[in-house]
């Protein structure tokens, strides 16, 4: 799941997020009734799907969350990064990026209309 984040991201800084993750996804099954399998449905879900994405040239496109005049954005499988700010994820971080919805809500809104 963290091959790609593990790539880019110092292992301190990498624990941090990975126990902010699972922190968010225990605190959403307990208030909100969200499943693991709904959130591993909706972390599946291709990112060329989500967005139409400008000048897009292979695994590359256009960044949606900055200003880009080439591509940086780079989409392997499920996951995404962006050379040029720095944001990276999978299909739940970028619903929650680009509609600025918390992590339940994104997982909804994937499982409801990909899942």
């Amino acid at each position: 799941i963290l091959v790609e984040r593990e790539i880019y991201m110092p292992k301190k800084k990498m624990e941090h997020y990975s126990n902010l993750k699972a922190m968010e996804r225990a605190m959403c099954q307990l208030t909100r009734g969200t499943l693991e399998a709904d959130i591993e449905k909706a972390k599946a879900v291709n990112i060329w799907e989500l967005y139409d994405f400008e000048n897009k040239h292979g695994a590359m496109a256009r960044c949606p969350f900055h200003q880009d005049d080439t591509p940086s954005f780079r989409v392997k499988g499920n996951k995404f990064l962006c050379f040029g700010c720095g944001v990276r994820g999978d299909a739940i971080d970028f619903i929650q990026q680009m509609q600025h919805i918390p992590f339940w809500q994104a997982v909804e809104f994937l499982v409801r209309k990909y899942g």
